[in-house]
């Protein structure tokens, strides 16, 4: 009897053992492939997050840029426009006075 308890004994302590060890393996496996996806996951949100702000950062100097130029575009235009009929309306009135004073 007392043979058979010593290999029960063993026999328990063995697979106590072996399941520690598979269960460790497991556990271990299990919360790597957790954490990558959690990791990428955070990684995805951070990196779109970063990104969108680079690039609202990029586009806004961009549009500024190219606003700042059309908008100096066009008020050049009109500006020549505005002094040019203001000149051709000054010299008409300074020709017409000048016959008149003649």
């Amino acid at each position: 009897m007392w043979f058979v308890s010593g290999v029960e004994g063993e026999l328990r302590v063995r697979v106590e053992k072996e399941l520690r060890v598979r269960v460790e393996k497991e556990l271990k496996v299990r919360v790597e492939k957790e954490l990558k996806v959690r990791v990428e996951k955070e990684l995805k949100v951070r990196v779109e997050k970063e990104l969108k702000v680079r690039v609202e950062k990029e586009l806004k100097v961009r549009v500024e840029k190219e606003l700042k130029v059309r908008v100096e575009k066009e008020l050049k235009v009109r500006v020549e426009k505005e002094l040019k009929v203001r000149v051709e309306k000054e010299f008409r009135l300074k020709r017409s006075r000048r016959r008149l004073l003649k």
